[in-house]
């Protein structure tokens, strides 16, 4: 590896600012650096198990050999390279500057770096959980509020005429193939593939996006069951109540007798909700939220951690999700709550950015979306996709009020990946504001930058949040800005961080 293609930065990067200098020196010796154990724990901790980031490398030997590869057979010799110790610790090293240079790349490429569960906790520190040191049901103490599974493919679900989009009870929704069912369940194949049942009880309707057809809205009946069916152009609607699913279709009760509707004309089938939903958790595990790389998500109980996936019960029932068909995995333990979950007092004008002032409205509005773009797509900037956050377009002003359960709150902001799709890029301007003062301003920001995240933000007696976005000086063109994962941190004793 030539010496060029590693930056300084990306050694201090790399190594977390850990690097200093090593110990007293003589006048002739060579200027070398000092690379401990701390190196690979961040903020110092000593972390046992699978939560040392740096065990099992044998860091001094493969240098020792890259080194011996470049300088011949005694180069350690003259390196003076320190050793591994029996805990699985960095013992400090003494190296040249140049070579510490290709440490990055050494350490790319040992074993270590294998698929994992990368946890992170609110104080933004991350620990790595290697694949097949999962703990199982052994569940206390876990690390973390965010898990992504990290060192794996993902699993996109299918698109095309037979993906179905499921809502389930308590807002969940899931999105798969049907294979079929009976009088009580719905089998829906997902990635990886994993078939799940869903019981008739647990579902609100299943809605089949690619055979729409027309300008028609699909809408759920005020009483009793309803189906859309796709007949050549146009949408036929009917109104019964369900009998039950089969491999062939959906049997339906309506005015004219029972019925056989075949999966492949079927649009949209709504159930009406018969019975109050149980709040209670079904299981004794953690609460948790799995958001999926199809787009679906979930809420149940972590029952169980393994090799294989995640094991999710939900209403008596266990599904294991795969670790590759999760995009992230939220740990619902009561220290914070997303911003995004809250209804706004005030959304602010929701006038077009492109209407002249004083002008009557031309009709093109730009409302904030959950969780989306405000045309839809998911949250993606930098090419990574962020589960949770506020997309809205510039000019925009989100108002909260609060009820002084909060103390902090954290947030990222960038422009979405979208602002991107022609020559010109966005630009806007990030606010904060806590009592109408404003407490955080990001600065001129542009299509194509990363994400850029303020100190936590003191809400400690506060009454009202507002979240603003305005245009960069430049007019309001492709200025789809976006909130990403902002959350408010809940009091806990004298409220800290």
């Amino acid at each position: 590896m030539g010496r060029s293609q590693v930056t300084y930065w990306q050694v201090f990067m790399a190594l977390h600012g850990q690097l200093g200098p090593a110990p007293s020196q003589g006048s002739g010796a060579p200027k070398v650096w000092t690379l401990s154990a701390a190196a690979g724990n961040r903020a110092g901790h000593q972390l046992p198990g699978w939560q040392r980031p740096w065990q099992g490398l044998g860091a001094s030997a493969k240098v020792a050999e890259w080194a011996s590869d470049l300088l011949g057979p005694t180069s350690q010799a003259k390196l003076g390279l320190g050793s591994v110790s029996g805990a699985g610790y960095l013992a400090p090293m003494r190296l040249p500057i140049w070579l510490l240079l290709g440490l990055p790349h050494l350490f790319a490429q040992t074993p270590d770096s294998g698929p994992a569960l990368e946890w992170r906790n609110l104080e933004g520190e991350v620990r790595v959980m290697p694949l097949d040191q999962t703990p199982g049901d052994a569940l206390e103490g876990l690390f973390g509020t965010w898990m992504q599974p990290v060192g794996l493919a993902p699993l996109e679900s299918e698109a095309g005429p037979d993906r179905a989009d499921l809502s389930l009870l308590g807002g969940d929704h899931l999105l798969g193939r049907i294979e079929g069912g009976d009088a009580e369940s719905l089998r829906v194949i997902c990635p990886g593939p994993t078939r799940l049942s869903l019981p008739v009880d647990a579902l609100r309707s299943v809605v089949f996006p690619a055979r729409r057809t027309g300008s028609g809205a699909l809408q759920a009946p005020d009483a009793g069951d309803r189906l859309y069916r796709r007949v050549g152009d146009a949408m036929d609607r009917i109104d019964g109540v369900l009998v039950g699913f089969s491999d062939q279709g959906i049997e339906l009760e309506t005015s004219l007798g029972s019925r056989v509707f075949a999966w492949g004309e079927v649009v949209a089938l709504f159930i009406e909700a018969l019975d109050t939903p149980d709040a209670e958790p079904s299981g004794a595990g953690p609460q948790v939220l799995l958001d999926l790389t199809c787009g679906s998500r979930l809420h149940g109980t972590l029952a169980s951690i393994q090799t294989q996936g995640i094991l999710l019960e939900r209403q008596g029932d266990r599904w294991l999700i795969p670790h590759a068909w999760i995009r992230e995995l939220t740990v619902l333990d009561g220290s914070f709550r997303y911003l995004s979950w809250l209804t706004p007092v005030d959304s602010g004008d929701l006038r077009s950015p492109f209407d002249p002032p004083g002008s009557p409205p031309l009709g093109m509005v730009w409302p904030h979306r959950v969780d989306r773009t405000v045309n839809g797509d998911l949250l993606t900037v930098g090419g990574r996709v962020w589960t949770h956050g506020l997309g809205v377009h510039a000019p925009s002003r989100l108002r909260w009020k609060l009820d002084g359960s909060d103390c902090w709150l954290r947030l990222a902001a960038a422009l979405d990946d979208s602002a991107l799709r022609s020559e010109r890029s966005g630009s806007v301007l990030f606010q904060v504001l806590v009592d109408d003062k404003e407490v955080w301003s990001s600065g001129i920001r542009r299509g194509g930058q990363p994400a850029i995240s303020p100190d936590p933000i003191d809400l400690r007696g506060a009454t009202r949040l507002e979240l603003v976005v305005t245009d960069g000086g430049d007019g309001p063109v492709l200025d789809r800005a976006a909130w990403l994962g902002p959350i408010l941190v809940r009091c806990q004793g004298g409220g800290g961080r």
